[in-house]
């Protein structure tokens, strides 16, 4: 609720703003004024003075002038108004609210999704329907997280096949196969089960460290059937065979699965960042390796014992020569174990061989290793843009800019995707673009509508962006460790010191420096290569005020609420406390000039 008032005609009655104010708060309460008894009955008094209207503000007696009552409404007008905007929203190029939703620490950002989208959905269908508007979604990380895990689980799928399709070649016989085979299921849903008593989740980490053992899980199990194999074709039973092919092997069986958990274990207790990045998957491989050595020891001999048989050479016979597949493995085996033959016959050769598999590998180590980097930057569906622009704009200006930026940006959302429009665009059609201002900055953000694209748009806006006089623009592509605004990829430089001034000075060296030295990149300073907004002050002639009984709070409280409006009480509608704000009609703080003669 907003009391808008004339300086003019508080100053012809000699009333401040001071008065006003104590006045419309004194009589905005109710107090209880006791109880009494009449016959059977106990009565509560309270004098209600409560405004349940504009009219009952415009009624309040501010002051008395020889005798005459001087009403609100004699010096001012009420009306439910909003308050001055602090932000501008924009989405697709309409006014917008947006809401964000953080979900609690620990809680599964699925789940959290869901029910925001089925909420969305209730809304939608009901009460926003009754208003005409529409709430969306712009943007959720969940859907990069199944994505991720859709195709870590579908590579895991295709790993565990092609491994059973590699050693259903090579071993050639169905029954050889299905034993080994039955390593992979109970390995990794053993995993699942241990990961979930020690209190950790599957997600992209686990998962692909799941991955990366599905074709270490059945080498124990290899190793252990082909020696049980071996004994049976020695003439033993399938038992005796099971058991002494087994006992023959377990000591290195042991050994192998010790080395590669050696490696991994010991990630688990590191408690810095690094321990927090790659824990899931140290246990996710650790725990797989580890099932599968108990597999191969006790799963692999009783099946073996059941159903494993010797094959016999009969031509046509195995099913996987209908590719042809087992004789070229066979060939392939026989080669490798002529070259094995061929190294070993000699000392001469095995030297040469080791000498040059490891001078080779540093070499080709060296020569092809690719850019480091921290962390990966991932492919997210969301490209942000920041613009800093020179000290002072208003919301106002703010929002002509993004207007300007929409237009730049209409044609890429109105496009659908292989449409001829689509076909003419420098970039992907855009699903959603979004613009926000708000302090002294303001940033956008775009999703394509294929997401395999989306770095095709980064170009598009930084194009737009740099058509902007007297801004600085930052445009990049949202990391999956991402946590603030183009906070992934940077390099951060911090000036420190006790002077403000000379601090943005070398800011603003550093700011040219940097573009001069690294060309194309994108530098952002923060929060700014300036001292502030600028500012008009009033300094008070304390003599002056004296003589006319101003101090220098009241003429502070004045020209607050004249030109930005003072909370002087409260008002209540439908249930809800909202401000009761005194504040000037904007004509009389639209120009730096007009505030002197308040």
């Amino acid at each position: 609720m907003q009391v808008i008032v004339d300086p003019n005609a508080l100053a012809a009655r000699g009333i401040t703003l001071t008065d006003m104010a104590i006045a419309l708060d004194a009589e905005n309460d109710n107090y209880s004024a006791g109880d009494f008894d009449e016959g059977k009955r106990r009565y509560i008094v309270r004098t209600v003075g409560e405004y349940k209207s504009p009219e009952d503000i415009e009624n309040v007696i501010i002051s008395r002038r020889d005798g005459v009552p001087v009403y609100v409404r004699d010096v001012a007008y009420v009306k439910l108004g909003y308050k001055k905007a602090e932000y501008a929203v924009r989405q697709n190029g309409e006014p917008a609210i947006a809401i964000n939703a953080v979900k609690e620490s620990g809680a599964n950002s699925i789940e959290v999704m869901e029910g925001l989208l089925n909420a969305m959905d209730d809304l939608n269908r009901g009460e926003l329907k009754n208003r005409d508007l529409t709430l969306f979604n712009v943007y959720e990380e969940t859907g990069y997280i199944v994505n991720a895990i859709d195709l870590v689980q579908q590579n895991l799928i295709v790993g565990g096949l092609l491994a059973i399709a590699v050693l259903l070649m090579f071993l050639r016989s169905g029954s050889s196969t299905l034993i080994i085979a039955t390593a992979i299921p109970i390995s990794v849903v053993g995993t699942f089960v241990v990961m979930a008593a020690m209190g950790r989740t599957i997600n992209v980490i686990s998962l692909a460290g799941m991955a990366f053992a599905v074709g270490m899980v059945v080498d124990n199990s290899i190793v252990v059937l082909e020696n049980i194999y071996r004994h049976m074709q020695m003439g033993k039973s399938r038992v005796k065979a099971a058991y002494d092919g087994t006992v023959e092997v377990w000591g290195a069986v042991l050994a192998s699965t010790l080395t590669t958990a050696a490696v991994f274990i010991p990630v688990i207790f590191v408690q810095d960042q690094a321990g927090q990045l790659f824990r899931d998957i140290a246990i996710a491989i650790s725990v797989s390796v580890i099932l599968s050595l108990i597999v191969s020891i006790t799963v692999i001999p009783a099946l073996s014992a059941k159903i494993l048989r010797v094959v016999k050479a009969r031509p046509g016979a195995n099913f996987t020569n209908i590719w042809g597949l087992a004789k070229k493995a066979q060939n392939f085996a026989d080669g490798i174990s002529g070259l094995v033959s061929r190294i070993l016959a000699s000392n001469a050769t095995k030297l040469a061989v080791v000498a040059g598999f490891t001078i080779g590998a540093i070499f080709l180590s060296w020569l092809m290793a690719p850019k480091t980097e921290y962390l990966p930057e991932g492919n997210r569906n969301l490209v942000f843009g920041i613009l800093i622009p020179p000290p002072g704009y208003n919301i106002a200006e703010f929002t002509e800019i993004g207007k300007g930026i929409e237009a730049d940006m209409k044609p890429y959302w109105e496009a659908e995707l292989d449409s001829p429009e689509a076909a003419k665009l420098d970039g992907p059609p855009i699903e959603h673009f979004f613009y926000v201002a708000r302090g002294r900055q303001a940033f956008m953000g775009a999703r394509v509508k294929d997401p395999d694209r989306i770095r095709e748009i980064i170009p598009v806006l930084q194009g737009s962006l740099k058509k902007i006089p007297g801004m600085i623009a930052i445009v990049s592509q949202s990391s999956i460790f991402q946590r603030g605004i183009g906070e992934g990829r940077s390099i951060n430089i911090q000036l420190t010191g006790p002077a403000l001034e000379n601090l943005v000075g070398l800011g603003q060296k550093v700011f040219f420096a940097a573009m001069e030295k690294i060309p194309g990149a994108q530098v952002r300073p923060i929060p700014s290569l300036d001292l502030g907004n600028p500012e008009v002050q009033l300094k008070l002639d304390r003599e002056r005020a004296s003589d006319v009984g101003i101090t220098n709070q009241e003429l502070g409280f004045m020209i607050n609420a004249l030109v930005d409006g003072a909370i002087v009480s409260d008002y209540k509608i439908d249930g809800d406390e909202i401000d009761l704000t005194l504040r000037g009609e904007d004509a009389y703080a639209s120009r730096t000039q007009a505030i002197e003669d308040l």
